[in-house]
């Protein structure tokens, strides 16, 4: 397995304040749109793009501090990830869509602060990022369908994932409703 993606927390960074701690230290508070138990962000957003005009068709991470899509090399596969769907082309068009949101947990990161319980936390972060998703690609006048058919071995390697410290949770695809997605 090629070595780990750069860590980058998940979900959009809506906005920073200053803060002064207890100790007199200053630190730079950031925001978010979807709400993480203890601020530590277990779901990193992937993207595929699809059918997306000014976009090459491949993997991306995106980066909420630079609000931007960082590439993922040639071991990371758009294809491959596409082939892990259980679902045909007549009832989810994956062909034609514009692109799939893939939502990446690495359980870890709240299960050291809240243990077992921490799972819990994931799993709600993850449908908080997604009912954003569904809310921002509608009021662009997209339309999304959640789906969780898919191989998980193979869509955790086709995204470059071990499937235990990292691993994907949800996915998402998009369509323009005038497209057969």
């Amino acid at each position: 397995m090629a070595e780990p993606l750069p860590r980058i927390e998940s979900g959009g960074n809506t906005g920073s304040s200053e803060a002064i701690l207890g100790s007199g230290e200053h630190r730079t508070m950031y925001f978010r749109a979807a709400p993480s138990a203890g601020a530590l962000y277990p779901i990193d957003v992937y993207f595929g793009a699809v059918n997306v005009q000014g976009l090459t068709r491949q993997l991306y991470l995106y980066d909420p501090f630079g609000s931007r899509l960082i590439y993922l090399d040639e071991g990371a596969s758009l294809t491959r990830a596409i082939d892990s769907f259980l679902v045909s082309d007549d009832t989810i068009s994956l062909s034609q869509a514009s692109g799939i949101f893939f939502l990446v947990a690495q359980p870890w990161r709240a299960m050291r602060k809240y243990g077992a319980r921490g799972m819990r936390f994931v799993f709600m972060e993850a449908g908080a990022i997604a009912q954003n998703i569904n809310l921002a690609t509608v009021a662009l006048g997209f339309g999304t369908v959640e789906c969780a058919s898919t191989v998980d071995d193979e869509i955790n390697e086709a995204l470059r994932l071990d499937g235990t410290f990292r691993a994907i949770v949800h996915t998402l695809v998009v369509g323009y409703p005038g497209s057969s997605s």
